[in-house]
């Protein structure tokens, strides 16, 4: 076609070519397809021969705008275009058609694609046949590319700048790119050299600039709506983030990678398969993804050897000097950018402003070289996939992935995460595939394997890196080894493996992974990988800082991701019944199939491989995976196994998690103290649950090392911690319980100090609960007076922890009115205390227990009174302080006789027997001696606190004679006993045919001989004996002087013992 200045850049019309002749045209034939329009005109006035003409729209242009500043200076580029023959046709035109058009491209992709500017990336010129009177001719119509190509061979810079002009700056540049970046053989290599010098010369495609200097440089008529093609002007639109001006080079260059990509970019990549719809097959053919890789490659390698030269050049090197200094110039000479006054500062700052200007616009097409680099490596991977039928790889994904890549186009697969993530599952599969064709030889596994990843990597190392290389190298030894019977070499090959995934632990499927680690028995893998996967997950990690707060709390997550892994695997091991997926496959020996099978592990097999994972995860420097994996243990009912091991953290994870971080300053204080000082117990809580178990493991821990010290102080803490609702709160039973634990510990110990506390301790607690326990009683049982709610409020105030021994007494104690707990607190106080406030105590004592058995008989309530003095006294005996035995023997009597308290006095006595005798014996602890002296001292009316008018009535004595008479009478049969019973005997005394002695003989008999030890008890009884006989005459002579009838019937009982007891000695 001619070349010349057939073509008029006129907007919305259509300019007639100079045919040298005037009229219209006579068109007889005519022909519109791929957006050219072919016209052939009438034969001429020989007849022989016809002129053909060639119309031409270029549909990329928008209309002409309404606003004056939107005109062909700021909108380049031609409309129409119309071309006639040089070459006259022979004969007259009959017909014309379009030949078909043979795209590079497949079927699939070449639709919407009518611009001749479009089409000419892909397609080649488009043809015609016009069949005329003469014969049938081919005609080619040269695309634009085709013009610039011979401008360009041609070296002429007037109509390289007509072209530029002609089509517009961004137009020409984008031809230009396609002629640099075509395939080598494909343009001439003066054609390349000139397109790339072309993109270079700023008086072609300008020159990037910065926002501030493309308004100083617009024409002024423009920005005040003073156009020179009239019109209204409607304002300039603000950009809010505006942007440099780029050059029309990279303008261009994003125009051509447009059209590169726009068949194939919003593309699905998959659809359904005809004949199946659940069949998936790769959307694109092979035909275009081939092109548009090859194409890409290309552009690739221009845009990489073209920043180099830039880079080579320096950026100020980019923009023309006269510019710079702000003179005109050039196609884009527009005036001047400073005035006069700016000067030379002026002048530096905008050489600096298109400096960094051109930066950007480099950093700009880098990043254009990235999407395409990326692009070519995504088609490459869907050719790969579509070679290894991607319809059965995609059969083999989850179904959410599945829907992914079904909604997913090629954009996705190049800029989206959710892109590289299924690429990455599908890459999974297909290796997975490959394993699984891979045959049962040991080679055979890995060869395809191999071969798939050198492609991979080779092609797209985006989506597969040389982490992934090693990863599936490292399979394909797995699954060789799950093939070989020799268990040597399997088990080295199974090492050899592990040691490869170790170094890429982020890239391995570590469920899968594990359950195969499980089937080959290499359980110390299972701990190694996931662990290397959580350090690489949290490289800095972020996981031991809980002061950063959220960054923390997802490095923990990351991290245990990885562990549950190994979780899983220790739960397998210690529970098999709640293995769940492939790992209880693995476990129980129905995993992979193998030459020769894999038994189900046994109890003994089981407790092996879980030592060695526990070993394994104890050498680990991980300090959070500790305290997971102590957490786990202790879920799994594994505490005592935990407890066994020697691991580094365990106390500090079981004082942290239990809620003893307080005390642990306290318990290395005790550690240090030693037998010197003792260290006070924190106070901790409120504890879930959780927690206090955690805290009595910790205890246990202690005393399993012996540390008896620290384990007190521990038990000590959970006794005395606060309580809290739900599962926080504390009973007095636990409190006691945990005191009594953390005193068996300070015995341990052998520290009289930590003892003496612990006990203090566990008694003050005793009496707290004791006094609980009492008002539980009082609101159970109601009646009129009492307040439940002030109950309910003391017993609350109780549980809160332990309390001072003066709270206890002055608070709960007294005003209750538990006078046997304020006797117990006052023996526990230890202190001096006024014998009269105790004698006060123990009267209200007795008379309280008195008058709660009113319901029963006289003698039942004085035998209820005296059980519950030999209750009380004996944990008292001998400290007169809190057991004034005579007093409380003289209130005994004074029951006993009717005659107290004094209002319950009756003239009938309330009892004959001997209970107010037997309760002082048990309350003395058997000391008959001792009861007997209380007697006498009664008899002889020199009691302290007692009244010589209460001592000296009638009654009373009496009934003191009648207790003496049951007392005498109990140590005439003790006397008796000591005499007769050869059980105290030693053997030799007793074969001897000695006299054996009784309890009291014995007791003063000292070691010895046979011969000794009898006569030494032997003397014993008989003095015992004599003293008994003695007081029995007394007793006998006081009761006579009453001179009362039944003084003289005890009197005569006295007599008859005194008799008794010298037969025995006789």
């Amino acid at each position: 076609p001619h070349v010349g200045a057939a073509a008029a850049p006129a907007i919305g019309r259509v300019a007639a070519p100079d045919l040298g002749r005037s009229g219209a045209l006579e068109v007889v034939a005519a022909h519109y397809a791929h957006g050219t329009l072919v016209l052939s005109e009438a034969a001429g006035s020989d007849g022989r021969t016809t002129k053909v003409l060639v119309a031409g729209r270029s549909s990329t242009l928008p209309p002409p705008s309404v606003n004056v500043a939107a005109t062909s200076a700021t909108q380049p580029g031609l409309r129409e275009v119309i071309t006639e023959l040089d070459n006259f046709i022979p004969g007259e035109t009959c017909a014309i058609e379009a030949a078909p058009l043979r795209s590079a491209l497949g079927p699939e992709s070449n639709r919407g694609m009518q611009d001749e500017l479009f089409t000419q990336v892909f397609n080649p010129p488009p043809r015609f046949v016009l069949i005329s009177t003469a014969g049938v001719i081919e005609l080619e119509k040269r695309r634009p590319i085709d013009i610039l190509q011979q401008i360009l061979e041609e070296r002429s810079s007037d109509k390289l700048r007509q072209f530029f002009e002609a089509f517009g700056p961004p137009e020409a540049a984008a031809m230009c790119f396609m002629v640099a970046a075509s395939r080598p053989g494909q343009v001439s290599a003066v054609a390349v050299r000139e397109a790339t010098a072309a993109l270079e010369q700023v008086v072609l495609v300008g020159e990037p600039r910065l926002p501030e200097d493309v308004m100083v440089q617009q024409p002024m008529g423009e920005m005040l709506g003073r156009g020179t093609t009239g019109g209204i002007y409607m304002g300039h639109a603000v950009n809010p983030n505006p942007e440099p001006d780029w050059s029309a080079a990279h303008r261009g260059l994003c125009l051509y990678i447009t059209r590169l990509l726009q068949p194939a970019w919003d593309q699905r990549i998959v659809t359904s398969s005809k004949c199946q719809a659940k069949l998936l097959k790769c959307r694109l053919s092979m035909e275009t993804m081939t092109v548009l890789v090859d194409k890409m490659c290309c552009l690739v390698a221009f845009i990489n050897e073209f920043l180099s030269r830039r880079q080579q050049r320096g950026a100020a090197s980019r923009y023309s000097p006269v510019r710079a200094l702000g003179g005109g110039g050039g196609l884009f000479g527009l005036g001047d950018g400073l005035d006069d006054s700016s000067g030379i500062m002026g002048q530096a700052a905008k050489r600096q402003r298109l400096t960094h200007a051109a930066m950007l616009e480099d950093e700009r097409t880098a990043r254009i070289r990235s999407l395409a680099s990326k692009t070519t490596e995504a088609l490459l991977l869907l050719q790969l996939l579509s070679t290894n039928n991607l319809g059965r790889l995609a059969a083999r994904l989850d179904d959410a992935t599945t829907k992914a890549l079904c909604d997913m186009n090629l954009r996705d697969l190049v800029c989206d995460a959710e892109g590289e993530a299924v690429a990455t599952k599908l890459i999974s599969v297909l290796v997975t595939e490959q394993l699984d064709l891979g045959g049962t030889g040991p080679r055979s596994a890995g060869a395809g394997v191999e071969e798939i990843a050198a492609a991979l990597q080779r092609g797209c190392p985006s989506y597969f890196k040389e982490d992934d290389r090693t990863f599936y190298q490292a399979s394909a030894k797995l699954k060789q080894a799950e093939a070989l019977t020799n268990p040597s070499e399997r088990e080295a090959l199974t090492r050899e493996a592990v040691a490869q995934l170790r170094r890429v632990p982020l890239a391995c499927n570590l469920e899968f992974l594990v359950s195969q680690l499980a089937y080959l028995r290499q359980f110390e893998g299972i701990v190694e990988i996931p662990l290397c996967a959580a350090a690489a997950a949290d490289p800095d990690n972020l996981a031991q800082r809980p002061e950063l707060g959220p960054d923390c709390e997802r490095a923990r997550q990351r991290r245990e991701g990885c562990y549950i892994h190994i979780i899983s695997t220790l739960k397998a091991l210690i529970n098999p019944a709640a293995a769940e997926g492939p790992l209880a496959a693995a476990v129980a020996g129905t995993g992979a199939p193998a030459a020769g099978g894999q038994k189900g592990l046994s109890p003994a097999e089981r407790a092996t491989y879980k030592n060695a994972i526990l070993k394994a995860a104890i050498r680990s420097s991980d300090l959070y995976f500790h305290h997971v994996l102590y957490g786990a243990l202790i879920d799994l009912g594994a505490a005592n196994e935990l407890l066994a091991l020697e691991a580094a953290h365990l106390e500090g994870y079981l004082a942290q998690e239990g809620g003893l971080s307080a005390a642990l300053p306290l318990l290395a204080a005790a550690s240090a103290a030693g037998g010197v000082a003792t260290v006070p117990a924190p106070v901790i809580g409120p504890l879930t649950r959780r927690q206090v178990q955690l805290a009595e493991l910790l205890a246990k821990y202690h005393i399993i090392k012996k540390r008896f010290r620290e384990a007190s102080t521990v038990y000590s803490a959970l006794a005395a911690r606060r309580s809290g609702p739900g599962d926080q709160a504390v009973t007095l039973e636990q409190r006691v319980s945990a005191y009594q634990s953390a005193l068996l510990q300070a015995k341990s110990v052998g520290d009289s100090a930590l003892v003496d506390k612990a006990d203090s301790d566990f008694r003050l607690m005793g009496f707290q609960k004791t006094i609980y326990d009492r008002l539980m009683e009082r609101k159970a049982a109601g009646g009129a007076g009492v307040d439940a709610a002030e109950l309910d409020r003391r017993a609350s105030e109780l549980q809160y922890g332990l309390r001072d021994i003066s709270e206890l007494y002055n608070d709960y104690a007294q005003p209750l009115k538990m006078w046997d707990v304020c006797l117990q607190l006052v023996d526990f106080a230890g202190s001096s205390v006024d014998p009269a406030l105790i004698r006060q105590l123990w009267d209200h004592f007795l008379i309280q227990t008195w008058e709660a058995s009113s319901a029963a008989a006289p003698a039942s309530r004085v035998a209820s009174v005296a059980e519950a003095v030999e209750r009380l006294g004996a944990p008292f005996y001998p400290n007169e302080s809190s057991f004034p035995v005579a007093h409380v023997a003289f209130r005994l009597e004074q029951l006993a006789a009717g005659v107290w308290p004094a209002s319950d006095v009756s003239d009938t006595e309330r009892t004959t027997d001997e209970a107010v005798v037997r309760a002082l014996h048990g309350a003395c602890k058997g000391n008959l001696a001792a009861v007997q002296r209380v007697y006498e001292v009664l008899l002889a009316r020199r009691a302290p606190g007692i009244s010589d008018v209460e001592l000296s009535s009638v009654r009373v004595k009496t009934q003191l004679l009648r207790s003496l008479v049951h007392h005498c009478r109990a140590v005439q049969q003790e006397v008796a006993s000591a005499l007769v019973t050869p059980g105290l005997l030693p053997p030799a005394v007793a074969a001897a045919g000695g006299v054996p002695v009784g309890a009291i003989a014995a007791g003063a008999a000292a070691p010895g001989s046979g011969g000794l030890f009898y006569m030494s008890a032997l003397s014993t009884a008989q003095r015992e004996a004599g003293a008994l006989a003695d007081a029995c005459d007394r007793f006998s002579i006081e009761a006579r002087r009453l001179g009362t009838a039944e003084c003289d019937a005890l009197a005569a009982q006295l007599d008859t013992v005194k008799r008794q007891l010298e037969r025995t000695l006789r």
